[in-house]
């Protein structure tokens, strides 16, 4: 009976490890560590980081903010721009008008305000110059009225009027002969004197 008392007590202390404890309790206070996670931290330490970053996220929030702002920059300069071309289209000045319409177009080419402004005033720009250099022309300063034909051809490259007037003066400069050189002070001089003198005496 003793035996068989000392036999149980002896599996008790081996169950419970030897000191009477189950192993269990041995684990009380200690963080409980799983297979591999030291590996894991490491791993996650050693990862680069996201692609989606509040570093990333701010700089793209700031060029959004930048490319929104240049865009309003622009509108608001080629409203400037079509505000001063109605003034001056008001004021009967078309060039002035032209070039603000044209700039208004080239900085926001898709509106389509500032495109039928500049075509409006395109031709009542090239009619004015061209008008103007037919005057001139009538007035025989053939120089003056190229010139505002020549000023018409740059705001519309297609204006049929424009190109004839030019084709006109210089085949009219081509035909005209060429001015006689001037005689230098000295011969003219010399000439003045031959025809001072009067006809030979007739001698009987």
């Amino acid at each position: 009976m003793r035996l068989r008392t000392l036999s149980k007590t002896a599996k008790n202390q081996r169950v419970l490890g030897g000191q009477g404890i189950p192993q269990k309790f041995h684990t009380i206070g200690k963080p409980s560590q799983t297979p591999g996670s030291t590996m894991n931290r490491a791993r996650f330490a050693a990862a680069p980081r996201s692609a989606f970053s509040p570093f990333w996220i701010a700089l793209v929030l700031l060029m959004a903010i930048l490319s929104l702002a240049s865009v309003s920059l622009s509108a608001e300069s080629a409203s400037n721009y079509y505000k001063r071309g109605e003034a001056a289209e008001a004021a009967e000045n078309y060039d002035v008008a032209f070039d603000n319409y044209q700039k208004a177009a080239q900085m926001a080419p898709k509106d389509l305000r500032y495109r039928t402004a500049l075509v409006r005033v395109q031709l009542s720009a090239t009619t004015l110059h061209v008008s103007k250099g037919r005057t001139l022309e009538q007035a025989g300063d053939d120089q003056g009225a190229l010139g505002e034909f020549l000023h018409a051809l740059e705001i519309d490259p297609s204006n049929d009027a424009a190109q004839q007037e030019i084709a006109k003066i210089r085949a009219r400069e081509a035909q005209a002969p060429p001015p006689a050189p001037e005689s230098p002070p000295e011969m003219a001089g010399v000439q003045q004197e031959i025809d001072s003198i009067g006809a030979p005496i007739n001698l009987r």
